[in-house]
């Protein structure tokens, strides 16, 4: 089990017509980096202020650009005793999965081929090119970087992040919690973790069968998946509940030693105007 901090937004292309909502992590409190790279604005807002920046950059190319509808995002789908982790067993449909139409679709079909490539290269960016930060791409690096502190703050605040993942994978709360994870799972049945020998063992029967795997065979995958699913439960909701403030700690104590951050966190951002 990993304590990651996941926050996205509805997705969509330019070329599918829809905004879908995607699949988030479970939700929880902002740590102190995070909190730093994101600031207080929500994530609606956050997308409303994108969208506006987005057709105000659209408009400077001369191109007409509608800005996207927010969706809701969907919570992840968790392990389920009944469903297992959707290797061998059909998860049903989530019934609150969403989407709405994007407004520009149509008119962007309606462009020749030439126009087309220019409005996707004034949206977008240059995709043969490998962007050195989403700032780069095109209006949407713009509309994403107006809503964010400045560049070099950033990069330095992934740089923080990825130390403070080292130190939070060393520390003694992680390193007991991996300890009483593996006891849990050893006691279950499962020596290692269940979702991955679930889908090493599925996979295994997939290479050897294809799509006929024979019907016994398929249920006790079915049987066994269940079963991995329940012990993941299980074992993951004996998580030490310190975890996360361990994980946070670490973070300030890593911003504390660099107050360099602060002198870049003060320079202008590119702000979206409301």
């Amino acid at each position: 089990m990993a304590v990651t901090l996941v926050i996205a937004s509805g997705c969509s292309s330019p070329t599918d017509g829809v905004v879908v909502s995607t699949p988030r992590a479970e939700t929880v409190p902002r740590g102190p980096l995070e909190s730093l790279g994101l600031g207080s604005m929500s994530d609606r807002d956050r997308f409303d202020a994108e969208q506006r920046e987005l057709q105000r950059c659209m408009a400077e190319s001369g191109f007409v650009y509608e800005p996207l509808p927010y969706v809701e995002q969907v919570p992840a789908r968790s392990p389920d005793p009944d469903h297992g982790f959707g290797y061998s067993i059909q998860l049903p449909m989530d019934p609150v999965t969403v989407e709405a139409p994007d407004p520009n679709a149509e008119r962007l079909e309606r462009l020749d081929p030439k126009a087309r490539s220019a409005y996707l290269l004034a949206l977008q960016g240059d995709q043969t090119v490998v962007a050195e930060m989403a700032d780069d791409q095109g209006c949407y690096g713009r509309a994403f970087a107006s809503t964010r502190p400045p560049r070099a703050a950033r990069a330095l605040i992934g740089e923080l992040q990825d130390e403070a993942q080292r130190r939070f994978f060393a520390s003694p709360e992680w390193l007991e919690f991996e300890r009483e994870q593996s006891g849990c799972w050893r006691a279950a049945g499962f020596e290692g973790d269940p979702a991955t020998l679930a889908f090493q063992r599925y996979n295994a029967l997939i290479g050897q069968y294809g799509d006929d795997v024979p019907p016994g065979e398929l249920t006790e995958m079915q049987d066994y998946e269940r079963d991995a699913a329940a012990a993941s439960v299980s074992c993951d909701s004996k998580a030490q509940p310190g975890l996360i403030d361990a994980q946070f700690a670490i973070e300030q104590a890593i911003i504390d030693e660099h107050p360099e951050l602060f002198e870049l966190l003060d320079q202008t951002p590119g702000t979206a105007k409301p």
